[in-house]
């Protein structure tokens, strides 16, 4: 009888310790229950923590070498291409000169940056047709690449986006926008949450 009452009691008890170590461990992976996917949980460390990015040195559309502190006096909106993107880097680019436009007629002294990350392929000059397409002028939007390999590897690290190849030439990757300032990663926007002005009114 005893061995009985031992046997369900144990039946009854292990599913509860189990339970509790299940919901212990969901609550402490998930930040509290805060977040559950790995981009929500990016947007959530980044939003809490606002961790330092390094000085990444890159080359623009015109072939000159810089590095991310020669253009963060007041702040730099950053996202990810590649130039042979045929779908979302397209609606991309025609967003950021569309909001350069308003930073050009509104006087903000911000930087966007557009970083593309299939560097072996865009060269200097492709980045320069990728831009001809959304604008006539190149002030105030910079578009670049990693000077090497490793470069483009810390980015990714330190911002925390996913880039996968598609096996077709092309990536899948964040399509979200990020906000530097102070070499600090501040603010993750939705690329398509809001229109330019707004999105100025988040920074």
């Amino acid at each position: 009888m005893a061995n009985i009452v031992s046997k369900s009691l144990f039946s009854i008890v292990l599913p509860m310790i189990v339970l509790l170590f299940s919901t212990s461990l969901l609550y402490s992976s998930t930040a509290g229950g805060r977040v559950f996917t790995t981009e929500s949980e990016r947007r959530w460390r980044i939003q809490t923590q606002q961790p330092l990015v390094s000085d990444w040195q890159l080359q623009d559309q015109q072939g000159r070498t810089f590095r991310l502190s020669d253009i963060n006096k007041h702040g730099v909106l950053v996202n990810f291409i590649f130039t042979r993107c045929p779908t979302i880097c397209l609606s991309t680019g025609s967003q950021y000169g569309a909001i350069q436009q308003q930073i050009k007629t509104l006087k903000t002294p911000i930087t966007l940056l557009s970083i593309s990350i299939d560097p072996d392929y865009d060269s200097p000059k492709r980045l320069s047709q990728y831009q001809s397409r959304y604008t006539d002028s190149p002030q105030q939007w910079i578009v670049a690449r990693p000077k090497n390999q490793q470069i483009l590897n810390d980015i990714k690290k330190e911002v925390g986006i996913k880039v996968i190849p598609d096996g077709l030439g092309g990536f899948s990757h964040s399509t979200s926008f990020q906000w530097i300032e102070q070499q600090r990663l501040k603010l993750v926007v939705d690329q398509q949450a809001t229109d330019p002005l707004s999105l100025l009114n988040l920074l």
